[in-house]
């Protein structure tokens, strides 16, 4: 399927903007790395004293709102103003060389995107259906946990039990096989993001993974 052109934002302006995306993202990227940390370390010296256990779950409250507060200004394109999701840390952490929604470079040094191939749309649609699948079958491995224990205390030990192993199998073994799935088809990078979100470009190497644009899109 033919895609037409995509055109580069590349003046000055738009590096300035990538500059201050970056800068901005650093600075958020800092304050939920200090959520982590606060939080982790006050949980420890919550098990010498009850009282700061209270005080964890203040800090954390707190930092996070202050946190989701800060990301829904911060943490989107700042060509098509797309908002990235606050619970995407993978993706912050990392901090995209392209804009998922609309394919513009977020940094100012980036590559040249690779044309788009019908093989990528081809694969990538293969590995998200697959990706919601595993997601669904996580779901259905707690649900199953939950019924094997029920059954378990209604006199059904053997059905219970295996209702359990089963969802458990279920409940860790789709993640683990989801972060082998869910990879770009070009890089083969881990496509960060929740199971119904559908990115348009890969955020690392910024080729096409749908042919159909997004609204907003250039």
């Amino acid at each position: 399927m033919n895609t037409p052109p995509r055109t580069i934002h590349r003046g000055p302006e738009d590096r300035r903007a990538r500059e201050n995306f970056v800068r901005q993202v650093r600075r958020l990227r800092i304050l939920l790395i200090g959520t982590y940390l606060a939080g982790g370390a006050t949980l420890l010296l919550a098990f010498f004293h009850p009282f700061l256990l209270l005080l964890t779950v203040l800090l954390v409250a707190g930092s996070s709102m202050v946190y989701y507060t800060a990301a829904a200004r911060i943490w989107r394109c700042p060509f098509c103003d797309h908002r990235f999701h606050p619970r995407n840390t993978l993706l912050l952490l990392n901090i995209p060389m392209f804009c998922p929604h609309c394919g513009e470079p977020l940094q100012p040094a980036f590559p040249e995107p690779p044309p788009p191939r019908d093989a990528v749309f081809f694969l990538y649609r293969k590995r998200r259906n697959l990706h919601r699948f595993l997601f669904a079958a996580m779901l259905g491995g707690a649900l199953l946990m939950g019924l094997g224990f029920r059954l378990d205390r209604q006199s059904y030990p053997a059905t219970g039990t295996a209702a359990f192993l089963l969802g458990l199998g279920l409940l860790v073994g789709s993640p683990l096989v989801d972060l082998w799935i869910w990879r770009c088809p070009h890089c083969n990078r881990f496509l960060t993001g929740l199971p119904l979100e559908d990115p348009s470009f890969c955020p690392y190497c910024g080729i096409r993974l749908r042919a159909k644009y997004p609204p907003g899109g250039s």
